[in-house]
């Protein structure tokens, strides 16, 4: 158990390090905004090493990878839309309405698979 802490603490603290030093090169050149696009690359770097170490714990069959990876696409392809449509409220809301029902019925498609993985943990402690 502590190897398996151990190797989640290391990359949380690698995207971690990673978005610290991105911030101190990008928001003197381009301000506030550059935070936000910083703590992105961050994120991802975290769910990229946390993925590998869930493949190499074991535990890859309990994730569907076209859905994971499906899901982080369709969120770093709205990104750009995001950026057109500021301007449009009503549109961009509709987008995010649209996204948080994907998210859902996701959730929901495999809420069988959630419930038992949950059930397992619950059992290992």
């Amino acid at each position: 158990m502590k190897k398996k802490m151990r190797m989640v603490a290391i990359g949380t603290t690698i995207a971690a390090v990673l978005n610290i030093i991105l911030n101190f090169i990008f928001i003197p050149i381009w301000g506030y905004c550059a935070a936000g696009y910083t703590t992105l690359a961050g994120y991802a770097v975290l769910f990229l090493l946390h993925y590998i170490v869930i493949s190499r714990l074991g535990y890859r069959h309990i994730f569907n990878r076209k859905v994971i990876f499906g899901g982080l696409g369709l969120s770093l392809a709205s990104i750009p839309l995001a950026l057109v449509l500021y301007q449009a409220s009503i549109v961009r809301y509709s987008v995010i309405v649209l996204y948080i029902a994907i998210m859902l019925f996701v959730i929901f498609r495999y809420r069988k698979l959630i419930h038992n993985f949950i059930s397992s943990k619950k059992g290992d402690s």
